[in-house]
């Protein structure tokens, strides 16, 4: 099985989603996914903050701006 991570938007994920694609699953493995992330973040040292002052974004994009 392939395992493959995505660096990009939704046009490089739904060929990893099902509805989509239906059998893809048969051939590969999505195990990140990292949506719209820049090059600048992509390429930089991490910067400290405080996780719990970021308590107003819902879930999915709370992951999204943590991850990034």
């Amino acid at each position: 099985m392939i395992k493959v991570a995505v660096l990009g938007s939704c046009v490089s994920r739904d060929n990893f989603n099902s509805a989509f694609v239906l059998d893809y699953d048969d051939y590969a493995t999505c195990v990140v996914h990292q949506n719209q992330i820049s090059m600048i973040s992509l390429n930089s040292k991490p910067i400290p903050y405080d996780e719990k002052l970021i308590d107003n974004l819902p879930p999915f994009e709370t992951n999204h701006f943590t991850t990034e």
